[in-house]
């Protein structure tokens, strides 16, 4: 039988992972998955996984562990091998050693230190990145023992059985004496996590891998870890009985993850942080693979690496599949008890409860029910009470049932309902069959005696069946069936209006409708989902297919939503849709940008990898209590927790990396490409930077000359055949949930032919003729001079080469005094015996240091660090030079952080930040202003924003101040003779009037430079 728990993605050797026996997990800082094992090493990048094996370089494919160093290398070692494979940009290097590396460990600085046996001595090394065959090893005293803390970057080394020697921890390369380990009673017992900490005195946090279960021991007090319990909002906490399976930990955030056995195939996953070791999610999930390792991704999911394949487990989707113990077939509804309970009503099984744990049928006379159809719709009613439709039971006719404190009684004998709602003023609303719609005055009671409207033929009504309803902001009631049309009935004119599809064709019906904050409505029906801009005179619409927007269609694939079964206004910004492949939610906020575009917060189906269940049920959804959205599908039940789901990110620049013609490759595409009229058949390939949520939702759009766009494609590349000759524009797009990435264009055009007739053809082969004897003749000579004429290319290569490092040095040379020229008009005047000079002298002293040593070395780039640094002591120069007016903020990011260590054109920020102060701020009425840089990280790319809330660039060159034009200029022939040796390109983008007076008028400034991390100024 199958189990309900967290929604798996299950990835196997036919998905492209190499999985066998998983051995090892890690995200790295981009945010994709590295999982080793004993069939090599797979990595996941949110859209393909990729397998490193024999062929790739690796010594073999059997692998112990990997790790991630601070500078993006991923380092593999093999059990009993004497070397380890570092992974960088798809390329593999091996490093040998004289002795059996052991494992690998992170020191705190993120570099690589190895642990080594050799001849019964253990020994270890902080990896030597400038010379590997160097790396100095230190051995630990004769006779001790390495033992591995798995869940830490150190290792722990014992000293021979009844010996006084002491403990040793070795961190850092270094070895430390601490306390001996207690309670170590057998030698099956490990230490698997280990906190050291120095203060006033030494304390120890043990957690040891014991022959049962793993527990915590702080100090001399021993915690276990092993839950006995299984809390959940929707019933009782529940007693279970859990079987330890394994545990693993992320170094980098300090998480431990242990996964328990609590039944068939049937799994508990724990996460805590060690910080305090108490437990931060529960996880249950279902899995046929025995679990080995577990990660976490940027978006939340965790990562399950098993003996034969990889899962994914997603933190915000709970799924019950058909075939879970005690789950009926055909569930078409589902409801929230006053007790929190979720009953779940069948069309022919009646009803069961879920208490968050298991199922279990209604106590009592519920049996009379065993065989009831439940109908779509359910309604919980102010006093708790549960209304649910039934088309017939044993007993029973149709009608409504209403279930309160396990007790269940008829209402509306005969009266067939379907559907369930409220008005605007929470007046219930009954959809029948063939008697319209039913509003009554209260809860108290579903009698005619009480009934505030009835809606049906005599008013007009020409729908058999009412499956939706809705009153708008004018107080009109909106109806719905999906075979027959939509429509409203009007309390002023008493009657109502129908727009059929038997009187138009190609109009619309509707099996759910919603209305939204701004008081327009949403129909989802057989065609699909439509949005009306709702208004007072209605009844002028002749066709409402024509009033209404069809939305979706340009983000999902062709004929994709033909079928709408569930519309829900979830909050005032969100809107979900049900449908046969699965559930999306709608940024309403966006869309009323623009609604021509459809964006989603997340679409959730099968191909997103991120859904695992079949087509939405009609008007069976629920939030409940917890806010989780419930919905029935025809293949179980699903909920979505919209507060543990990250909304997709807006997909990355889109990058042209070749396009092959033949077998003529381009890799440069800033000029058109002139392609022959034979070659008129041509593919293209692209990408975008990996997104670190990994979700499984980017698809790309193309056109020709401002053609439609192309269908939605999950394929990073487009063939062309057969293309006309002509001028050509290429536009291409990446999608991701209907948000749009930045059009890249490429020009090309391929020639016309020559269009030849018999006269040229007889007059070509005279000329050939006459010619030929000549050509023949000049062979040698034209032999001579072709090589001649290349040799000569060579040489214009070189002095090109040669051209752009001396453009680069003397790019540097007119740096070099750039910064000191204002600071040293101001010290002519102010030096006398001035300690604010004295302090501005040395950081204009370090700031000269820092150029002369560059321009020694002769480069034109430096550590983001120092760029950072040079731009500080240039502001605070500044700002003790024109006083308090003037503020300056910076990024605090530690030396030692990783992006501090990318290399940058020199002065890309000083230069900036001096426009910034000389014609921005200083330009103000006042002269007073603030200047800030910010530093972050995107994907594969350091993103650094300089701002001023000074006049603005426009503005100040109104008054004749333009800012240091030959510093910028000098920086974008730096840019763009580095660029055309790489891949990914320094950019540099200025906003102007980021701000806004409150009398409408702009001000300020906002530069933004994009650099890669992996950057070569080589020339």
């Amino acid at each position: 039988m199958k189990a309900q728990g967290n929604s798996v993605i299950t990835y196997t050797p036919e998905q492209g992972v190499c999985n066998y026996n998983t051995s090892g997990m890690i995200r790295d800082h981009i945010g994709r998955i590295w999982v080793s094992s004993g069939g090599g090493v797979s990595r996941y990048d949110g859209r393909e996984w990729k397998c490193f094996g024999i062929q790739d370089g690796l010594i073999s494919i059997v692998i112990y562990n990997l790790k991630e160093d601070k500078f993006g290398n991923i380092w593999l070692v093999y059990s009993g091998k004497r070397f380890i494979t570092r992974i960088v940009n798809d390329k593999v290097f091996n490093y040998y050693f004289d002795k059996i590396i052991q494992d690998l460990y992170l020191n705190d600085d993120g570099t690589l230190s190895l642990l080594s046996w050799q001849d019964g001595v253990y020994a270890t090394a902080k990896f030597n990145y400038e010379q590997p065959e160097s790396t100095p090893w230190k051995k630990l005293p004769k006779d001790y023992t390495a033992r591995s803390v798995h869940c830490s970057n150190n290792f722990i080394c014992s000293p021979p059985p009844g010996s006084r020697l002491p403990w040793k921890l070795c961190r850092n390369g270094e070895f430390i004496s601490i306390p001996p380990l207690q309670p170590l009673k057998s030698p099956e017992n490990r230490v698997f996590y280990l906190d050291y900490q120095r203060d006033i005195k030494i304390f120890f946090k043990w957690l040891y891998w014991g022959e049962v279960e793993p527990f915590i021991m702080d100090g001399n007090k021993k915690l276990s870890l092993k839950p006995h319990f299984f809390t959940s909002p929707y019933g009782p906490t529940t007693k279970i009985n859990a079987d330890y399976v394994t545990f693993s930990f992320d170094d980098r955030y300090k998480h431990l993850y242990l996964i328990w056995k609590i039944g068939v195939n049937d799994y508990l996953l724990q996460e805590y942080v060690t910080s305090s070791f108490k437990p931060l999610n529960t996880i249950r999930f279902q899995s046929k693979y025995k679990p080995n390792f577990v990660t976490k991704d940027a978006a939340g999911n965790f990562w399950i690496g098993t003996e034969r394949a990889v899962q994914k487990i997603l933190c915000y989707q709970y799924s019950i599949p058909l075939g879970t113990t005690g789950l009926l077939n055909s569930v078409w509804t589902i409801q929230q008890s006053s007790d929190s309970n979720l009953w779940l009503g069948s069309f022919g099984e009646g009803l069961t409860i879920f208490d968050g744990y298991k199922f279990r049928r209604p106590p009592g006379n519920f049996n009379d029910l065993s065989k009831a159809q439940l109908a779509n719709s359910t309604i919980r009613m102010h006093d708790g009470t549960m209304l649910f439709n039934v088309h017939s039971s044993k007993f029973l006719t149709t009608g409504v049932l209403a279930v309160k404190d396990k007790k269940w009684k008829w209402l509306m004998d005969k009266k067939l309902g379907i559907y369930f709602d409220r008005d605007r003023h929470g007046r219930l609303m009954v959809g029948t069959f063939s008697d319209g719609l039913y509003i009554f005055r209260d809860d108290k009671k579903l009698t005619s005696d009480n009934l505030y409207k009835v809606i049906d033929k005599k008013k007009g009504l020409k729908l058999d069946v009412v499956l939706a309803a809705v009153q708008d902001r004018y107080g009109r009631y909106w109806m719905g069936r999906a075979s027959q049309g939509i429509a409203v009935y009007d309390p002023g004119k008493d009657t109502v209006i129908n727009w059929l599809i038997r009187d138009k064709k190609k109009d619309i019906g509707a099996i759910s409708i919603a209305e939204d904050r701004r008081g327009n409505l949403w129909f989802g029906g057989l065609t699909g989902l439509y949005f009306l801009k709702n208004r007072p005179d209605i009844e002028a619409i002749q066709e409402m297919r024509k009033e209404c927007i069809k939305v979706g269609e340009e983000i999902f694939e062709k004929n994709e939503l033909n079928e709408i079964n569930e519309i829900e206004l979830v909050d005032d910004s969100t809107l979900l849709v049900g449908y046969p492949k699965g559930y999306f939610l709608i940024d309403l906020n966006k869309f009323y940008t623009n609604p021509q575009i459809c964006p989603l917060r997340g679409a959730f189906k099968m191909k997103n990898e991120n859904y695992t269940l079949g087509s939405i049920e009609q008007n069976s959804f629920l939030r409940s209590k917890d806010g989780n959205y419930w919905l029935v599908t025809v293949d179980g039940i699903v909920s979505h927790n919209p507060f543990k789901y990250k909304p997709t990110n807006p997909p990355g620049d889109v990058f042209i990396d070749s396009m092959k013609v033949g077998n003529r490759l381009f890799t440069s595409f800033e000029d058109k490409i002139k392609l022959a009229n034979e070659q008129r058949t041509l593919s293209l390939y692209f990408s975008v930077p990996v997104d670190s949520l990994l979700y499984h939702n980017l698809s790309f759009q193309y056109r020709l000359n401002n053609d439609d766009w192309s269908p939605l494609q999950r394929e990073s590349q487009i063939l062309f055949q057969n293309l006309n000759s002509g001028d050509y524009n290429l536009q291409i797009r990446a999608v991701k949930d209907g948000n749009y990435s930045p059009v890249k264009n490429i020009s090309f055009a391929i020639l016309p032919p020559l269009w030849l007739r018999w006269q040229v053809w007889l007059v070509s082969f005279i000329i050939f003729t006459l010619l030929g004897l000549y050509l023949y003749s000049r062979q040698r000579t034209i032999y001579r001079q072709k090589l001649s004429l290349a040799q000569k290319e060579t040489e214009f290569e070189l002095m090109n080469r040669e051209k752009d490092t001396l453009r680069v040095s003397a790019i540097v040379n007119q740096l070099n005094p750039h910064f000191i020229n204002n600071a040293l008009q101001w010290l002519q005047v102010k030096m006398e015996d001035d300690v604010e000079s004295i302090s501005v002298i040395g950081r204009l002293a370090e700031n000269i240091n820092t150029v002369f040593r560059n321009s020694r070395k002769n480069i034109s780039f430096h550590g983001l660090a120092n760029e950072l640094q040079l731009a500080s002591n240039y502001l605070y120069i500044q700002a003790t030079r024109f006083g308090p007016g003037l503020k300056y903020r910076m990024p605090e990011l530690s030396r030692d952080d990783f992006i501090m260590q990318v290399d940058v054109p020199i002065m890309i920020i000083q230069i900036h930040v001096e426009n910034a102060v000389e014609h921005g701020i200083r330009n103000t009425d006042t002269g007073d202003g603030e200047v800030s840089v910010t530093v972050r990280e995107d994907g594969e790319y350091i993103v650094i924003a300089i701002e001023d809330n000074g006049v603005g660039r426009e503005k100040a060159a109104l008054l004749g101040s333009k800012g240091t034009q030959n510093g910028t200029t000098m920086l974008r022939e730096l840019e763009k003779i580095y660029n055309k040796n790489n891949r990914l390109k320094i950019s540099q983008t200025y906003y102007d009037g980021i701000f806004t007076e409150e009398t409408g008028e702009k001000y300020g400034t906002r530069v933004v430079i994009r650099i890669p991390k992996a950057y070569s100024y080589k020339i």
